[in-house]
């Protein structure tokens, strides 16, 4: 949905606030006690927040992709390396 001249600057403002938001946590869950409501009172409005970005966005499924043959001998060919650790990975 954004323009591929403002991704990088996407991407970093997304960052940031997770490293912000990542921070904040922590520093919170110090003085946090675990054994009373309050912890789980505290991950239940996190979890709500957390969703609301996602449910406020409106997204389109994508195009899926034309149908694309595997043609491993060609792949072989071309990065012998690639294939190996694909196959000994398991990734095929």
């Amino acid at each position: 949905m954004v323009p591929n001249e403002q991704r990088g600057r996407i991407l970093t403002i997304y960052v940031l606030v997770y490293g912000l938001f990542f921070g904040i946590g922590q520093l919170f869950s110090q003085n946090l006690n675990v054994t009373g409501p309050g912890f789980l009172l505290i991950a239940g409005i996190s979890t709500t927040l957390a969703l609301v970005p996602m449910v406020a966005i409106d997204v389109r499924a994508p195009v899926l992709p034309r149908r694309v043959t595997l043609e491993i001998v060609k792949a072989l060919r071309t990065s012998p390396v690639s294939v190996t650790a694909c196959l000994l990975n398991g990734s095929f």
